[in-house]
């Protein structure tokens, strides 16, 4: 009897001393009450349990869902379809033409409440000098229309078309990317591999990165970015976190055809200067001075004819294009005003001339027939030009030289 009294005692006081510390331990970890035995009382303490909020405060990160959604009604799908003529190789190897079917798929901008829509030129070439292509866009909330080509500019890879019909659209809101810094948020919004409105998220990864691409030209001063983009991006939204449009989605570097996480858009303050030619002219009116150039600093003086006299602090571009080429455009606006080769061109508009870009920026922000004022070097002098600035023809190589 006595020992049952025992373990009746042990029991009890080892169960005590259970609740004891049960209930210590509690009060240090601020719980609020004991959670009731019983799966039902488990289920109903995880059913009134708090989420979401704890998890963002703990990431520290915002969410984008918002930006997405304010951006994403206004990028739409864009098919094309139809018939080309491609060489084959006929009977005794002799080449025929051929015609071929063929369909392509991308994205595009909403511009304005009235359908215009901004894309890739490369998007919709297929549509251009082809009777029985045809174009369909698709809305993200799945109403489809017909386009008109307003204008393409192969050199930009811009194009506008016209919705047929649209009315009380809601365009994109365009940002600044004058503004945009590397490290700020970047959300992709396209149509790729099929996939309608799809959202990736990553970063500004540079800025004003030389592109080239295989058909020998190059887009210049484009936004990089880790977001994900793949075809059927192409002419798509690349917005910040406020669902603002700061470029077009227009290329990737890859060695398979998918995103690698290096992919490039058109700025989008490049992009509505080039927009609102198309819809007025229905082409990119380009101002051209009509040199090939090279930077000073670059330049093997000992490689120069002895007559040459250069400046000394090797600062300005060298009117040269090398053995075989004309380094002044016969009949450009730079011939016209008397440049020859071996000048120096050392200032434009005011500005030092210090790297190979600057002169070709300044160029290009000017409108055709606007003056372009110019101090160069020749031979020891330096002299001021005024210089009216012509139309690009369409065969010269060196854009915005």
């Amino acid at each position: 009897m006595k020992r049952a009294l025992s373990y009746g005692a042990t029991f009890v006081t080892g169960f005590a001393a259970c609740a004891l510390i049960l209930s210590l331990a509690q009060n240090r970890l601020g719980v609020q009450g004991v959670l009731p035995p019983g799966r039902r009382a488990l289920s109903q303490a995880l059913a009134q349990a708090p989420t979401g909020g704890a998890a963002r405060a703990l990431s520290g990160l915002p969410s984008v869902a918002d930006a997405a959604a304010r951006v994403s009604p206004a990028v739409v799908n864009i098919e094309v379809e139809g018939h080309e003529q491609v060489k084959g190789e006929g009977f005794f190897g002799q080449f025929s033409r051929q015609d071929r079917r063929f369909e392509g798929s991308g994205s595009g901008v909403l511009l304005s409440a009235d359908g215009y829509v901004l894309t890739n030129s490369h998007v919709i070439s297929p549509l251009v000098g082809q009777q029985d292509s045809k174009c369909q866009v698709t809305l993200a909330n799945g109403r489809r229309f017909s386009v008109t080509v307003i204008g393409t500019d192969a050199a930009s890879d811009l194009a506008v078309v016209k919705l047929l019909g649209a009315k009380n659209l809601t365009p994109a809101i365009l940002g600044d990317s004058d503004s945009v810094r590397v490290g700020d948020w970047a959300i992709a919004v396209g149509n790729p591999l099929g996939f309608n409105s799809s959202v990736t998220l990553g970063i500004v990864s540079a800025l004003n990165r030389h592109y080239p691409r295989q058909d020998s030209s190059a887009l210049d001063r484009v936004i990089q970015t880790d977001a994900s983009i793949n075809p059927g991006n192409s002419g798509g939204a690349l917005a910040d976190a406020e669902g603002r449009v700061i470029g077009i989605n227009t290329a990737i570097a890859t060695t398979t055809g998918a995103s690698t996480g290096i992919g490039f858009a058109i700025p989008i303050n490049t992009a509505r200067k080039i927009a609102a030619q198309l819809i007025e002219n229905g082409k990119v009116l380009r101002p051209y001075l009509g040199v090939i150039y090279t930077p000073l600093a670059e330049v093997d003086r000992t490689a120069l004819p002895s007559n040459i006299t250069l400046p000394p602090d090797s600062k300005g571009m060298l009117v040269h294009a090398g053995s075989g080429s004309a380094a002044v455009v016969p009949g450009s606006p730079a011939q016209k005003a008397g440049i020859v080769e071996w000048d120096v061109l050392r200032t434009a508009d005011g500005k030092p001339l210090d790297n190979d870009d600057t002169l070709r920026t300044i160029i290009a922000s000017h409108a055709v027939g606007e003056p372009l004022k110019l101090t160069l070097w020749r031979n020891g002098t330096e002299q001021a030009l005024t210089i009216s600035l012509e139309e690009m023809p369409a065969w010269f190589t060196q854009p915005n030289r």
